[in-house]
C-alpha cells in the first residue's frame, strides 16, 4: 500500500529523448498557434459579415435619404416660386392700392359730374399713364357733347379725344371717350 498523507511527493518522470521533447512542445505549439489562428479567422469572418450588412443597411438608408431630400427640394423650388408670384402679385396690388388712393378724388368728381342722362358701362384705367377710357351710352348727342365740355372743364383733364364717328345717331348713342390726365401727384 502506498504511503499516504502529507509526505507525499510528486513525481513526473519524463522518459522521451530531448529531441521527441522538442518536436512535442513544437507540435504542441503549432496546434495551439493553429486553433488560435482559426479562431481568429472565425471572429474576423463574422465581423466581416456584420459589416458587409451594416454597410448595405447603410447605403440603402442613405440612398433613400438622397431620394427623399431631392424630393423635399424639389417641393421647396415649387413652394418658393409659388410664393414668389404671390410675392409679385402682393406689390402690383400695393402699388396699385397707392395709385387709386391719389386717384380717389379724381374718381369721386368724375362720378359727380357724370350728369344723369350719360351712362357710363365701364371704367378702364391705365395705371401707367394714369389715363382713363369712359365707354357708355349717351341719350342724346348734346348730352353727349355737353358731358365732353364737362370733363374738358375738370384741372386734371388735360385732353379728351371723342371720336366723331360716334356722332352719328341721334338718340342712345353709344361712345367712348378718352381721357389724358395730369400725372399724379405723390402723397
Amino acid at each position: 500500500m502506498p504511503p499516504t498523507g502529507k509526505y507525499m511527493m510528486e513525481l513526473v518522470l519524463n522518459l522521451l529523448p530531448q529531441e521527441k521533447k522538442r518536436e512535442t512542445k513544437f507540435i504542441v505549439a503549432l496546434a495551439l498557434t493553429k486553433d488560435t489562428i482559426l479562431r481568429l479567422a472565425i471572429i474576423i469572418f463574422f465581423l466581416l459579415f456584420f459589416l458587409m450588412l451594416i454597410n448595405l443597411t447603410l447605403d440603402e438608408q442613405l440612398s433613400t435619404l438622397e431620394t427623399s431630400s431631392s424630393l423635399v427640394n424639389k417641393g421647396y423650388a415649387n413652394y418658393n416660386f409659388e410664393v414668389a408670384e404671390i410675392n409679385k402679385k402682393i406689390s402690383s396690388i400695393n402699388v396699385a392700392g397707392k395709385k387709386i388712393k391719389v386717384l380717389t378724388p379724381r374718381l369721386l368728381e368724375l362720378m359727380e359730374k357724370t350728369p344723369n342722362n350719360i351712362s357710363l358701362n365701364e371704367l378702364h384705367l391705365d395705371i401707367q399713364t394714369v389715363d382713363f377710357n369712359l365707354p357708355g351710352t349717351a341719350k342724346t348727342r348734346d348730352n353727349l357733347l355737353s358731358f365732353q365740355d364737362i370733363l374738358n372743364n375738370m384741372s386734371w383733364i388735360t385732353e379728351t379725344s371723342l371720336p366723331k364717328s360716334q356722332l352719328f345717331q341721334k338718340d342712345d348713342l353709344p361712345f367712348q371717350i378718352q381721357l389724358k390726365t395730369t400725372p399724379l401727384e405723390k402723397n
